[in-house]
């Protein structure tokens, strides 16, 4: 019988985190099939946030470990921007992910339900 695992926790987050490498830049201009998804999100964002100002706006990525989307909804849409996670390896990820892309933000380390 296959084990379960509770993929919601934070020791499992924190292995996945301590196992990967640092998330990729968003690359829209790549023709690659590898970076398919990312321009595919990023037009679903230019239509919901098309006619909005959202220079200045804060934003809050809940389960920001190694995102990489932080740096570019600050750089594309001007967010000041904000990250939760859980797992100190994924929060480390993504401070070490917003200074790789020379974007100021701040991540915080606590559980989204319990802040």
């Amino acid at each position: 019988m296959e084990e379960i695992r509770d993929k919601a926790s934070q020791v499992y987050w924190t292995g996945v985190w301590e196992n990967s490498d640092l998330s990729p830049a968003i690359e829209l201009n790549s023709k690659d099939l590898h970076f398919f998804p990312q321009r595919a999100i990023h037009k679903l964002f230019m239509k919901a946030l098309q006619g909005i100002d959202t220079k200045g706006m804060k934003l809050l990525e809940i389960g920001c470990g190694n995102s990489a989307w932080l740096p570019y909804l600050k750089k594309e849409f001007g967010f000041d921007i904000y990250g939760i996670d859980y797992s100190e390896e994924g929060c480390e990820q993504a401070k070490k992910i917003l200074e790789r892309e020379a974007v100021d933000g701040t991540i915080y380390c606590t559980d989204a339900f319990s802040p």
